[in-house]
Formats: structure tokens, sequence, C-alpha cells
């Protein structure tokens, strides 16, 4: 059976097109003969606005932001894109992740930080805050106020032991204590 033969609806095969080495697509689109019919391969590579307006050879340069490992171009998504939504939304919370996070990241508490960190202590400072304002607001009332003034938050935290003791002012600090351990020995 003869490789060459020409089936009916097929050109004849040219076995030079075999050993010839396969061009790049950047040189298949700088050669002159494929730059009119690979307008989309063009947009692809060189982004769109480059491939519409006329550019002579050589004077193309690459749109590395659309040819990097798995980013996808939305220019001509029909979908619309997505709102943001913030992390103190994803969590239900009213107290601001990411100014959590920026503090935390300041404060130099630690080398590293998880994802769920500033999530979790946004929580907490939201928990203990509500209750404090929840307890001030029964003292205002209690008082017959309509406002909840700086004297209602100290009474408060004199009369709650819990709270009392949260906020203490004699609490040492850890580092603190290690140190003196040093020192003696």
């Amino acid at each position: 059976m003869d490789i060459h033969r020409q089936r009916p609806n097929q050109s004849p095969v040219d076995t030079n097109d075999i050993t010839k080495p396969r061009l790049s697509q950047r040189q298949l689109l700088t050669s002159e003969k494929h730059r009119e019919t690979s307008g989309w391969a063009q947009a692809l590579l060189f982004g769109e606005a480059q491939a519409r307006r006329e550019i002579k050879l050589g004077q193309l340069k690459p749109n590395t932001a659309s040819i990097m490992a798995g980013k996808k171009r939305r220019q001509n998504s029909s979908k619309p894109r997505k709102q943001a939504v913030s992390r103190s939304t994803r969590a239900e919370l009213q107290f601001p992740v990411s100014r959590v996070e920026r503090y935390l990241r300041e404060g130099g508490y630690a080398q590293r930080l998880g994802s769920s960190t500033p999530v979790f202590l946004a929580g907490v400072l939201e928990y203990l805050t509500a209750n404090i304002l929840d307890l001030a607001g029964k003292e205002a009332e209690g008082n017959c106020k309509k406002r909840i003034t700086p004297q209602h938050l100290e009474t408060v935290m004199e009369n709650n032991q819990q709270l009392r003791a949260l906020f203490q002012g004699d609490t040492k600090s850890l580092l603190d204590e290690t140190s003196q351990l040093k020192k003696k020995c």
C-alpha cells in the first residue's frame, strides 16, 4: 500500500513537511506568511490591543502576564467579576480581621501567623467587647441613664470578678519570668 496515495477528500501529502523542523509560535507569528491568519494567536501571546493594530515585524513584545502558567485573561469573559468578600464578612464578624492581622504582624509577636489566627483573635475580641458593653448597658439602665459612660464601664470591671482578673494591671510577662530564672542560675 502506498502511503503517498491521495484519498478523495485530502490534499496530497508533502513529505518535506514531515522532515522540516516545526516552528515555535513566536517564529510563526513573526513570519510574514502567518501574520494575517493568526490573529487569535497574537491576541493570546501579545495582548489584544497589540494584535488589533498594525505591527511591523520585530516590534512584537510578549505580554508576560497572559503567558504565565495557569493565568487566565478575563478581558473577553462574558461573566461579570464577583465582588470581593472581606474575611470579616466570611467569618460573620464585626471586627476587622485584616486590621487585627496587620497589628499582629507589626507587633512582632511571632515569626509566622496562621491564616485562621487573626480570624480567631477578632472573634474573641468581639465576644469580649459585646459582653462588656452588655454589662455596661445594664449598669447604665440601672442608673436610669440612656448612654454608657466611662464610669459605667469602670463599675462593671470592678464588680465582675472574671473581667477584673483579665484586665488586672499587675500581670507579668512570661519573658520577664524566664529572664529572672536565667539570672538566678
